[in-house]
């Protein structure tokens, strides 16, 4: 299985021969287990330290930490895959509380008034879809990508939902830091309380991934569905008090 890793490379910022050691590794992972620092260097015409510099720069501790940490990863993706069929909501929301769901319900009532949505790529549609679900249900609720939009001196208090898988993307970030300055409340959809997104958000709704190294979306994920799921529950939660 070929794995894409543009999105690890722009956030541990990657120089061109460490990109290329990384994707070795995860092209490779099975048998990295049983290499050492100078064996990759050796078949990337590289050096051990620059191997070094890589599992450092990805907050790694050393080289047998990253080889290890990846190898797991590569096979949490291939044990859901081999269960992707076998899949349900609970599975899919198996991080989110009953209080974390009341927390957004209040949220949404407290600003009814003024609802902002963005995401992009693949996470465009879900959060288009939020925001024509959240009209057809009263709120005054507008998806926008403007950075303008989110700037104290055009925001008024309100609601801001962001869509992002990764929990890194650049652009859905600068949104966020906008609302956080402007005193907005943020709730994030994503697979990931480790990214920069939800240091910034108020609260992370957790959606199931299965491939977390499949940054192109070439292989089965649910995570796109299931935020629909998520909200489809969410505003049957909110209809029904």
């Amino acid at each position: 299985m070929q794995y894409d890793s543009y999105k690890l490379v722009n956030k541990y910022k990657l120089t061109e021969t460490e990109t290329k050691i990384l994707d070795y590794l995860l092209n490779n992972i099975e048998d990295a287990l049983d290499w050492n620092v100078r064996d990759v260097a050796r078949n990337n015409f590289s050096s051990p330290a620059t191997v070094m510099k890589l599992a450092k720069k990805m907050h790694y501790t050393g080289y047998i930490d990253m080889v290890y940490r990846l190898y797991f990863a590569y096979h949490r993706n291939k044990e859901s895959k081999d269960e992707a069929l076998d899949i349900s909501l609970d599975q899919m929301f198996s991080q989110i509380t009953s209080a974390d769901f009341q927390q957004v319900i209040d949220l949404l009532r407290e600003n009814q008034q003024q609802v902002y949505v963005c995401g992009s790529g693949f996470s465009r549609p879900i959060a288009e879809y939020i925001s024509m679900k959240l009209l057809v249900l009263g709120f005054n609720c507008i998806f926008t990508d403007l950075f303008a939009v989110y700037d104290h001196h055009q925001a008024e208090s309100g609601l801001v939902i962001l869509i992002s898988k990764s929990g890194e993307t650049g652009n859905i970030i600068k949104i966020a830091e906008k609302a956080q300055k402007s005193h907005l409340k943020i709730v994030l959809m994503s697979a990931t309380r480790d990214g920069r997104l939800s240091e910034l958000a108020d609260m992370t709704l957790l959606v199931s991934d299965e491939n977390r190294l499949d940054d192109h979306n070439r292989q089965h994920n649910y995570f796109y569905s299931g935020s629909l799921f998520l909200v489809e529950y969410l505003m049957t939660l909110y209809s029904s008090e």
